[in-house]
């Protein structure tokens, strides 16, 4: 899916695409997707820490190292919105 829309943005200028995703339905779709990247991501991370390392102090401090970059990373994506 993302590289059709690379391939149908390719030839369009900056102020097309900055039109197109001013739209707020394609905005809020957007919105939606990003965040889901980054549960997905949170979810996927915190599995392999808790399957992968035994230490129980490392592994607190690696998932909320991780529930840390999550949560500024949708600061970063809800702020550019």
């Amino acid at each position: 899916m993302v590289y059709l829309s690379l391939y149908f943005f390719q030839n369009q200028s900056y102020e097309e695409i900055r039109i197109f995703f001013e739209s707020f339905l394609i905005f809020f779709l957007f919105l939606l997707m990003m965040l889901a990247i980054l549960l997905h991501s949170k979810i996927g991370c915190e599995t392999i820490i808790q399957d992968y390392i035994s230490a129980k102090n490392l592994k607190i401090f690696l998932i909320r190292f991780i529930n840390l970059i999550i949560l500024a990373s949708a600061i970063v994506v809800v702020g550019e919105f």
